[in-house]
């Protein structure tokens, strides 16, 4: 998203946890120099105005200093995209009778109140925007597991399912202000973080007939064989 967002001339700003961060698949990274390392890349790789600054969506402190970064070299912001999100701690799917609180609190604070707290800080610099004659935007990435729920996912399908109802809420009260929400429910995209979704222990693979992909092929070719 950020580099399509620079190859089409916007500045961006990309953001990631400082403190290292296990994502899913158990690989272990250092989120500060991978936030800069990667602005690097997208700066060399488009040619565009491309800042890094770190931020927890968990913390406030670190929101606020975000906030104030982009409005010191920016003056405003046109499109906020809140991409941050986990599924389960450590990788993790359990059953619901095994579920932790712990882990369910972890999930719903990055995955549905992250966004809610991005979005109110940023509010004032949307303002400005759209003050200026502009428009802004809100896109929150949520999920197909926010339509269709999945098993051993309670935290996430929950989370996901209440970001699309977020926005939708958001858009009635910010539309009329200028500032269009909108949620992005992709499926299962193969990424480092979601390695362990497609290959576990012990277990199937993620089916791929959930796929949307793997459901539109598995379509193609009955319609195929009806066709012979």
């Amino acid at each position: 998203m950020a580099e399509q967002l620079l190859r089409n001339g916007a500045s961006v700003c990309i953001c990631d946890v400082g403190n290292q961060s296990q994502i899913m698949g158990g690989e272990m990274r250092d989120g500060a120099a991978a936030l800069e390392q990667r602005r690097d890349e997208l700066a060399a790789a488009t040619g565009g105005d491309c800042m890094a600054h770190v931020c927890d969506v968990t913390n406030l402190e670190q929101i606020d200093a975000t906030m104030a970064a982009v409005e010191a070299k920016y003056g405003r912001l046109d499109i906020l995209a809140n991409v941050a999100g986990i599924g389960m701690p450590e990788g993790g799917r359990l059953p619901f009778r095994e579920a932790r609180l712990s882990d369910w609190q972890k999930v719903i604070d990055i995955d549905l109140t992250g966004p809610f707290r991005m979005t109110q800080a940023a509010l004032p610099l949307l303002d400005k925007g759209v003050e200026l004659g502009g428009s802004a935007r809100v896109i929150n990435i949520a999920s197909v597991a926010g339509v269709l729920p999945l098993q051993l996912q309670a935290a996430y399908s929950a989370a996901k399912s209440g970001l699309i109802n977020l926005t939708q809420s958001m858009g009635l009260e910010l539309g009329k202000q200028g500032i269009l929400c909108n949620a992005i429910a992709p499926g299962t995209i193969a990424t480092a973080g979601t390695a362990g979704l497609w290959v576990r222990p012990n277990s199937p693979p993620l089916p791929r007939r959930r796929h949307p992909f793997a459901r539109r092929d598995l379509m193609q070719r009955r319609w195929l064989r009806r066709v012979r």
